[in-house]
């Protein structure tokens, strides 16, 4: 009867020390797992970040193109105008007519690209 206690109480000591060392393991594990989802958490903040500042780039580089193409587009038009080659156009046969359109398109531009400077777009 005394060798059965003596083994039962080894058996019951063992078991309690894997108790032991299953619940050390338990707290690395949940303090694994709790470093893992704040690293996830801060992987996403970053990645949150990043993509707005691409979203930034991308709309301040469109602003860009637009006010170039703006500030292109007004000389076509007025080039156009004057390329139809109408014969009832009075600015035609006037002697300035080319030297005014000319300073027009200039001065369009240059007021649209002032106007684009201010507003920071360029």
């Amino acid at each position: 009867m005394g060798r059965i206690r003596i083994q039962a109480e080894a058996v019951d000591e063992r078991q309690l020390e894997l108790l032991r060392h299953f619940r050390d393991v338990k707290d690395h594990v949940i303090h694994v797992i709790d470093r893992v989802d704040d690293l996830r958490s801060s992987l996403e903040n970053a990645l949150a970040v990043n993509s707005t500042i691409v979203a930034e780039r991308q709309n301040d580089d469109m602003k860009r193109i637009s006010a170039w193409a703006a500030i292109l587009v007004a000389p076509t038009i007025i080039g156009s105008i004057y390329g139809m080659n109408f014969e009832v156009m009075p600015e035609l046969h006037w002697v300035f007519g080319y030297p005014a359109s000319l300073l027009l398109m200039v001065a369009v531009s240059f007021g649209l690209w002032v106007v684009f400077k201010k507003k920071e777009w360029l």
